[in-house]
C-alpha cells in the first residue's frame, strides 16, 4: 500500500473516529443555570446505556458535561443538570463550569474525545439564560393568549391541557410534575399597561399589550426554561431584570495617561471646542440608563493599572460625553431603567423605547442612547427596538466589551452575543425610518493601545512577557462603527459634596454617546434622515466629526 493511500485511511479513520454523535432533539431549547437538560440522541455501538452514566459527553461551547442515559422510543435521552453559579462575589469572578450565556452549540462525543474546532458546529442550537431571571406574560390587542383578562394568572394552570410535545424520559417527567407542584400559587401580575390610545397597523408593543410578570421562587427559577416550553408560542418569556450592563468590567491595564486628559480621544474624532449650528431642526435626547438627570447610583468595582479600582456612576457619564460632543444643548430625556449593581429591567426599558417612538411621531428627530447589553435574544426587546425604528428613532448602542465572554482557554468553541447590537444586520434590511448603531471602542484615543471589542482577545506585557488574559471568541456581527473608549470624567457628586477629582472610564459604554452626540449635530446642521454609517467616518472605521464638513484629509 502507498503512502498517500495508508495517510488517506488514517486521516479518514482519525475523522470518524472524532466524528460528533448526531442530535435529534434538545429539551427545553433554553435553559436556566441549575436547570435540567435532555437530548436524545441514537442508539450507539460499542456503548452501553445506563442510568448511572454513558462513556459519552455533552459539550456545550467549551464545558464538558457527563449525562445520565435512559432508552426512549427507541433513542437514547442522555439528562443531566448545568451547574449552579457560584455566588457574587466582587470584584465579579467568571464562573467557569457554567456555559456562556446566550446562544450556544451542543455537540455530543465520546467521554476519551475532547472538542476542537473541526468537530464543533456553527449551528447555535441552545439558549444558555441568565441566572435568577423572572418571567412575563404577554397579552397583545384582542389576543388573549393565556391572559384571558388583566387579572393574576396562576402558573400551574399552564400545566392544566396536559404536558407538551412528544414523551420525556422518567427524569424529566419527574422534573415537569415537581415544576407543576412548584408553580402553584405563584400569580403573575401587571407590570405594563400602555396609557397610548392610537394603535399601530398590526398592533403594537408599546400601545396595544398587557404584559404581567413574577420574580421565580429559588425552588423553580433553574427550570425555567421548561417553564417556557411547558407555554405556548411566546406568551412566557425570560425577565424582568435579563439586561446587563457592559460598564468596563474587565480590568483597566496599563491605562495609564499623563494628566488626565482626553486630548488624543477628541482629536482623534474631529472634535473642535466650537460648534457651528444654525438649529434647523430640534431634536431630543433619550438616555436609558442608570441616571434619573440628578443622581446616579451605579458602582463598579474593577481594576485600574492592577490597583482596586471603583467605577461610579454610569448614565451620568454618558450624558457628559453626548454634552462634550454636542454642546448646543438638545432637549434630553431620562428613564433610570437599570439599578446602582448594573441590572437593567426590561419593562423600564420598553417603557423608555416607547416613550421614544411617541415623542418621535408627534414632536420630531429623536435619539435614544442604549449603553446596555443582554446575551439572551429578548423578544419583547426586540420588538420594542423595532418599533422604536419604525417610528424614526435613531437607536444607539454599546456593542459590548470582552470581558462579556467567558474567560477559557478553549473560547472559540463558545459563542458572545450582545443584543440590542447584535440586531443591527437583521434591523437594517427592514426598511424602518431610523437607524439602529452599534458602536465599538477603538484604540485611536488611547496612549497606550487597549482592545475592548466584544470577542477580541485582550493580554498584559509584565517583565517583557505576553500573557493572555481574554481569549477571542465568535459573534455574531461587527460594529457599524468604533469610537475612543477611554475617558477622564467627573464622576457624579451629591448637591452639598465638592466636585470630585476626574476618574477613568472605560468601554464600549462610553464609546456609544459619541455617536448620539454626532447624531445630534448631524440634525442640528440640518441633515434629513439619519446617516448611514459610512456617513459618520473619514477614511477608516472611526467616528470622524470631520465628515460632517468634507473636510476629511
Amino acid at each position: 500500500m502507498n503512502r498517500a493511500l495508508t495517510a488517506f485511511l488514517i486521516a479518514l479513520l482519525l475523522s470518524v473516529a472524532h466524528a460528533a454523535v448526531p442530535v435529534r432533539t434538545i429539551f427545553p431549547t433554553q435553559v436556566a443555570p441549575g436547570g435540567l437538560l435532555e437530548i436524545t440522541i441514537p442508539p450507539q455501538q460499542d456503548m452501553v446505556c445506563r442510568s448511572s452514566g454513558t462513556p459519552l459527553r455533552v459539550w456545550i461551547g467549551s464545558r464538558p458535561y457527563a449525562p445520565a442515559c435512559a432508552l426512549l422510543d427507541g433513542d437514547w435521552a442522555l439528562t443531566f443538570r448545568l451547574p449552579k453559579p457560584q455566588p457574587e462575589r466582587s470584584p465579579p469572578v467568571p464562573d467557569l463550569r457554567l456555559p456562556q450565556e446566550g446562544l450556544q452549540d451542543v455537540v455530543v462525543l465520546p467521554s476519551s474525545q475532547h472538542l476542537t474546532v473541526s468537530n464543533g458546529t456553527t449551528e447555535r442550537k441552545l439558549a444558555i439564560l441568565p441566572p435568577g431571571a423572572g418571567v412575563l406574560a404577554i397579552r397583545n390587542g384582542k389576543k388573549m393568549g393565556l391572559l384571558p383578562s388583566s387579572e393574576p394568572i396562576n402558573l400551574s394552570r399552564l400545566f392544566a391541557p396536559g404536558i407538551r410535545g412528544r414523551n420525556h424520559s422518567a427524569a424529566m417527567s419527574d422534573q415537569l410534575r415537581r415544576l407543576e407542584r412548584g408553580l402553584r400559587g405563584i400569580d403573575l401580575k401587571p407590570v405594563y399597561q400602555p396609557s397610548a390610545v392610537k394603535v399601530l397597523p398590526g398592533g403594537s408593543l408599546c400601545e396595544d399589550t398587557v404584559i404581567q410578570g413574577v420574580q421565580l421562587p429559588a425552588e423553580v427559577r433553574a427550570d425555567l426554561g421548561i417553564l417556557i416550553e411547558q407555554a405556548y408560542g411566546d406568551s412566557i418569556i425570560v425577565a424582568p431584570d435579563t439586561a446587563k450592563q457592559p460598564p468596563g468590567g474587565q480590568d483597566g491595564q496599563m491605562l495609564r495617561r499623563a494628566g488626565g486628559t482626553n486630548d488624543l480621544a477628541w482629536k482623534s474624532i474631529g472634535l473642535t471646542s466650537v460648534m457651528t449650528s444654525q438649529r434647523v431642526s430640534s431634536v431630543t435626547v433619550s438616555i436609558i440608563d442608570t441616571f434619573d438627570g440628578q443622581t446616579d447610583a451605579f458602582a463598579h468595582q474593577t481594576q485600574l493599572d492592577g490597583q482596586p479600582y471603583t467605577m461610579r456612576g454610569h448614565g451620568a457619564l454618558i450624558d457628559q460625553l453626548i454634552r462634550t460632543v454636542a454642546p448646543t444643548a438638545p432637549l434630553f430625556t431620562y428613564t433610570p431603567a437599570c439599578d446602582a449593581k448594573g441590572t437593567c429591567h426590561i419593562v423600564r426599558i420598553i417603557e423608555g423605547l416607547c416613550q421614544a417612538a411617541a415623542e418621535a411621531r408627534s414632536q420630531g428627530q429623536v435619539i435614544v442612547n442604549l449603553s446596555f447589553a443582554t446575551p439572551y435574544d429578548h423578544p419583547l426587546l426586540k420588538r420594542a427596538v423595532g418599533e422604536a425604528l419604525q417610528a424614526g428613532v435613531a437607536v444607539v448602542t454599546a456593542y459590548g466589551n470582552s470581558d462579556r465572554c467567558a474567560l477559557r482557554p478553549s473560547s472559540l468553541l463558545d459563542y458572545c452575543n450582545a443584543y440590542p447590537a447584535d440586531w443591527t444586520t437583521t434591523m437594517d434590511t427592514k426598511g424602518y425610518r431610523g437607524r439602529l448603531y452599534a458602536v465599538g471602542a477603538s484604540e485611536q484615543g488611547n496612549a497606550t493601545p487597549q482592545s475592548f471589542q466584544r470577542g477580541e482577545p485582550r493580554w498584559t506585557r509584565e517583565s517583557g512577557r505576553a500573557t493572555v488574559t481574554q481569549y477571542q471568541m465568535s459573534v455574531a456581527t461587527q460594529p457599524t462603527l468604533l469610537a475612543p473608549g477611554f475617558f477622564w470624567l467627573t464622576p457624579p457628586h451629591g448637591a452639598t459634596q465638592q466636585a470630585p477629582a476626574p476618574a477613568a472610564y472605560w468601554g464600549t459604554s462610553f464609546s456609544a454617546p459619541l455617536v448620539t452626540g454626532a447624531l445630534v449635530r448631524w440634525v442640528q446642521a440640518g441633515k434629513s434622515g439619519w446617516p448611514k454609517p459610512a456617513q459618520l467616518k473619514c477614511n477608516d472605521a472611526r467616528l470622524d466629526l470631520r465628515r460632517f464638513t468634507d473636510s476629511c484629509t
